[in-house]
């Protein structure tokens, strides 16, 4: 078994969750992943885990919930559906829902995301106009709000190197209302 973890409203204690495959057709059921269609009234509380809140040192709830991922189950994007109960009625609606990326390993998993946020980003800026990437987005942010220069009614934003022109930007005037991107 390896650890999951869900945030969801703080202070609801214990809740269900049911995992969905990556098609949304499938649930786990105890051993498997099987169809949700061949799952009867007898077999529906197979399968449900129960995820317990994290409280803080002082007994405050966090909205963190950790719940045992059951062995075998393969990697993929699995949906988390929370029940206000850990034994769900049949029929019961989700008091809400997750997506969770799993890798086969809770480790993995983690370390998937710590990753993420450890590893440098590529320094690149979306060119005027054009959709941009999340990446390309916190660089643009950060070259207009923290590398820059005027010049008349020009702004030149920065790349890290704090001389290459990253963009450039129009004002209105000397006392600015309005800021436009040209480059």
């Amino acid at each position: 078994m390896s650890n999951g973890y869900l945030t969801f409203t703080p202070g609801l204690g214990t809740i269900g969750v049911i995992l969905l495959g990556e098609d949304r057709s499938r649930r786990w059921n105890g051993t498997a992943l099987v169809d949700i269609a061949g799952i009867t009234s007898a077999d529906w509380s197979s399968g449900v885990l129960a995820a317990s809140e994290l409280l803080t040192s002082d007994s405050v709830p966090t909205g963190i919930y950790t719940f045992d991922l059951p062995d075998g189950l393969a990697p993929g994007e699995l949906l988390a559906l929370f029940y206000a109960s850990p034994t769900p009625a049949v029929g019961a609606a989700p008091i809400g829902s997750q997506l969770l990326p799993w890798t086969g390993s809770a480790v993995a998993t983690l370390n998937d995301l710590d990753a993420a946020w450890t590893t440098p980003l590529v320094e690149a800026y979306a060119v005027n106009g054009a959709p941009m990437t999340a990446a390309e987005a916190l660089y643009m942010i950060y070259a207009v709000c923290a590398q820059f220069a005027f010049t008349g009614t020009s702004i030149t934003a920065r790349m890290l190197d704090g001389t290459t022109t990253a963009m450039t930007f129009t004002v209105d005037s000397t006392s600015p209302t309005e800021r436009t991107r040209t480059a």
